[in-house]
């Protein structure tokens, strides 16, 4: 089995987004290392790559927001009920993915629930 195991997580110093493994420190801190740098990240924005990519080639991670085809906003998120990925609309999850016969290739990531809650209808997760 061949899959990238990858973190997303917003820096706690300045908001900028970094990728890597992610470690608990003896603090209840969170920490994301890339091998060469280790950053203090916010733990609530630590989000895991899916494994897909969208139409322009750019990862999609948990806790971003897609726009699709039928020019809807949707949030990447897991779901445990259904051990996977899923996209959150208008508080329905979809376990296939997209909901309506959308592929990942077909979707752009336009940003994600921290730093762009406007785009999700009500302004919230």
């Amino acid at each position: 089995m061949k899959r990238e195991i990858l973190f997303r997580g917003k820096r706690t110093e300045n908001g900028e987004w970094v990728e890597g493994l992610p470690h608990k420190g003896y603090d209840d801190t969170w920490f994301i290392s890339n091998g060469i740098d280790t950053w203090r990240i916010q733990r609530e924005t630590l989000g895991q790559f899916t494994g897909l990519t969208d139409k322009d080639g750019y990862r999609i991670f948990e806790g971003d927001i897609v726009f699709t085809p039928t020019e809807k906003h949707m949030a990447i998120s897991w779901s445990e009920r259904f051990a996977s990925y899923v996209v959150d609309r208008d508080g329905w999850a979809f376990s296939h993915w997209f909901g309506e016969s959308i592929e990942a290739h077909q979707v752009k990531v336009v940003g994600n629930v921290w730093d762009n809650p406007e785009l999700l209808k009500g302004g919230t997760r």
